[in-house]
């Protein structure tokens, strides 16, 4: 078995949490939709969304939950890789120009910070709210983890620090 034949029952599902990613955009501003359909076509695996329909199929979940959390996971992944190439000034991530290496701080900040909003909007459809806190905490987490490694740049972070 290879990875294709792995991943074939789930090929159409991983189309519709893409497209629900895109459907994020669709009132927006026309440049938040042109930054999202950029972040969208700079490509990426996939594997949080094709952990949760994979484990969420086996559990028989119903698939637009699967679809939206699996969009909501995805957009939260991608609104820290906007800040994350910000943060750390990287003008290329898969090959592709990141959105800062095309905007300005601002804008790359708001447009990250619009697509934290929408994943947390996903997150609040599943009318879950075990699955809204761990969103909520998790996000919390990830903010958390960048300001300890932007104070902790200047010297050598130690172990415990780091798993943190």
């Amino acid at each position: 078995m290879n990875a294709i034949t792995f991943l074939s029952p789930i090929t159409e599902e991983i189309k519709l949490v893409e497209e629900r990613m895109r459907e994020q955009a669709d009132s927006a501003h026309a440049d938040l939709r042109a930054a999202l359909e950029h972040l969208m076509k700079a490509g990426g695996k996939r594997i949080r969304p094709t952990l949760g329909l994979l484990v969420g199929n086996m559990l028989g979940a119903p698939l637009h939950k699967l679809v939206t959390l699996g969009a909501a996971v995805e957009l939260l992944h991608t609104a820290t890789l906007v800040h994350d190439d910000l943060i750390d000034g990287s003008l290329l991530r898969r090959g592709t120009p990141t959105l800062n290496a095309r905007w300005a701080p601002p804008a790359t900040v708001l447009t990250g910070d619009f697509v934290f909003a929408r994943a947390a909007k996903l997150a609040a459809e599943t009318d879950d709210l075990r699955l809204m806190n761990l969103f909520a905490e998790t996000l919390s987490i990830i903010v958390n983890g960048e300001l300890t490694q932007m104070f902790n740049s200047r010297g050598l972070i130690n172990r415990d620090n780091y798993y943190k």
